[in-house]
């Protein structure tokens, strides 16, 4: 019977990395040998960090004022769009979080993103609570 082994490691279920890209290209190999790759990402700041995130928070005001806090900054929603452009223009991560007051419709949150990506943010995150909330 032939050793099924690679390196000491069963071959029926063996993951391999490797460059691909601008991503870590992953391998899940099963049986002989047949793959599905898997698209890791790459760090391409090492310096960034947590605080270095955007958080849009959209307040049960909102309904009265039309204000939005992008951390703890109010902007009016009319503005929102040209502000989160300027904030995107040296980033190389352009993910959003937003999150919405119980109160806030949907409609309302739907709408929020379509600025968002209107200025250039590629992801939107839905987050329940900022962080430090418990």
């Amino acid at each position: 019977m032939a050793d099924s082994s690679v390196g000491g490691y069963d071959r029926s279920r063996f993951v391999v990395f490797r460059p691909n890209g601008t991503h870590t290209g992953a391998h899940v190999f099963q049986g002989e040998l047949r793959g599905v790759e898997v698209n890791l990402p790459v760090a391409s700041r090492s310096q960034e960090i947590a605080s270095d995130r955007i958080f849009v928070n959209v307040p049960l005001s909102f309904k009265d004022d039309r204000r939005v806090f992008i951390g703890q900054d109010a902007v009016r929603v009319d503005v929102l769009t040209e502000r989160m452009r300027q904030m995107m223009v040296n980033r190389t991560d352009r993910q959003v979080f937003l999150r919405g007051d119980g109160g806030i419709e949907l409609q309302e949150l739907l709408d929020i993103m379509d600025r968002l990506k209107a200025a250039g943010v590629e992801k939107v995150g839905i987050v329940s609570k900022l962080p430090g909330e418990q």
